[in-house]
């Protein structure tokens, strides 16, 4: 029968005789029975749980993932153009809160009573 793998971590914060055991949850458990099932000497690229979480990759909105020559022939964007771009659509899109009430009146205290 194999052994039955149970992650557990210790918190930071001490207790009688040491530290304290916290049993992960959710995602992180799995991850960690994805590590133990794989070993250190394996591959994780074919595992399920990677696969699973593969779908969710993060893909950076700034900079393209393309070969040299590939993005020469699709975009040939520069990097400031692209910043560029991105600055213009946050700042025509940007909806800041309107500040309360008691902060104007401080800010007009302020330029009202000079130190």
């Amino acid at each position: 029968m194999a052994e039955q793998f149970l992650p557990v971590v210790h918190s930071p914060a001490p207790v009688q005789g040491g530290t304290a055991p916290v049993t992960l949850g959710g995602a992180l458990t799995m991850a960690m029975y994805a590590i133990h099932e794989v070993g250190s000497d394996g591959n994780y690229i074919g595992h399920d749980h990677t696969l699973d979480d593969f779908r969710q990759l993060w893909r950076p909105s700034l900079f393209s993932r393309l070969s040299g020559k590939a993005w020469t022939k699709a975009e040939s964007r520069r990097l400031g153009e692209v910043l560029r771009k991105k600055t213009i659509s946050i700042m025509e899109s940007h909806k800041p809160e309107p500040l309360p009430d008691r902060i104007w009146n401080e800010i007009d205290n302020i330029f009202q009573n000079p130190r």
